[in-house]
């Protein structure tokens, strides 16, 4: 048998490979004229990438006080809708609730009086201390709805004062101007105005059934008789007024 040298099969494989077009040029019609083959190939791979880019889609926030949030996919809250972008399903009594807030017409009765006690850092810090419940308008005086919402929350604190005296001390109306206090504003997490938290025993911070924490926040409607109903459910939770005389524990294990 005869044996064939490494040199002879290299020069054999190089004749061969000249002569062979491993890739063909494609024409130049084929790269102008539109298919419906490719047009269809084309829209498909469309609707992938965005159903792709859709499925990774983050939401991040900037507010006016300069604060940023990033990611806040998770914090979003999801609400079926039917045709007509209403809601729907077990949402509806959801969104009577929280679709129209509504507003007293108060500007005429007062007078101009600053009733609830205008807070900063250290002042918030003590009326937290001080006061069983303490709710808090945080606010912008350039809002308008916050302009709205001011002559109704002067005379609901006033009226909530009588009602519930300071040596009562279980609920105390207040507001904190997030202009004048932004940092303030920015450790709460203020991203709307205006924003009614409620702090029980120091702290706004509530855990949801899904184990979520979130801020415990008023979203009802802005009027003197619904704020001061507010003000009587709390103070239930507040337990006895600081004022009350306390059982003597001597008597009490008798």
């Amino acid at each position: 048998m005869a044996l064939v040298s490494a040199e002879s099969q290299d020069g054999l494989f190089r004749r061969h490979a000249r002569h062979t077009h491993l890739f063909s040029h494609a024409p130049c019609s084929d790269l102008t004229e539109a298919t419906l083959a490719g047009a269809i190939i084309s829209l498909s791979a469309a609707a992938i990438i965005f159903l792709l880019l859709s499925m990774y889609a983050t939401l991040d926030v900037s507010d006016v006080l300069g604060q940023s949030r990033l990611n806040l996919t998770r914090a979003i809250r999801k609400r079926p809708i039917d045709s007509e972008l209403a809601f729907a399903g077990t949402e509806t009594d959801e969104a009577a609730r929280h679709g129209q807030i509504e507003y007293d017409d108060l500007s005429a009765e007062h007078d101009g009086t600053d009733y609830a006690k205008t807070l900063d850092a250290a002042s918030l810090s003590h009326s937290l201390s001080r006061y069983d419940v303490v709710v808090v308008n945080f606010f912008a005086p350039w809002c308008s709805w916050c302009q709205r919402l001011a002559p109704t929350w002067e005379l609901a604190a006033r009226a909530s004062q009588e009602k519930y005296p300071e040596a009562d001390g279980r609920v105390r109306f207040a507001k904190v101007d997030c202009v004048a206090q932004a940092e303030l504003c920015r450790q709460h997490v203020i991203t709307a105005f205006p924003s009614i938290r409620i702090f029980r025993h120091g702290s706004d911070d509530v855990v949801t059934r899904g184990g979520r924490h979130e801020h415990e926040a008023y979203y009802g409607a802005r009027t003197k008789e619904a704020l001061l109903s507010l003000a009587d459910a709390l103070v239930q939770s507040a337990g006895l007024p600081h004022n009350a005389p306390r059982p003597n524990l001597a008597d009490v294990a008798k």
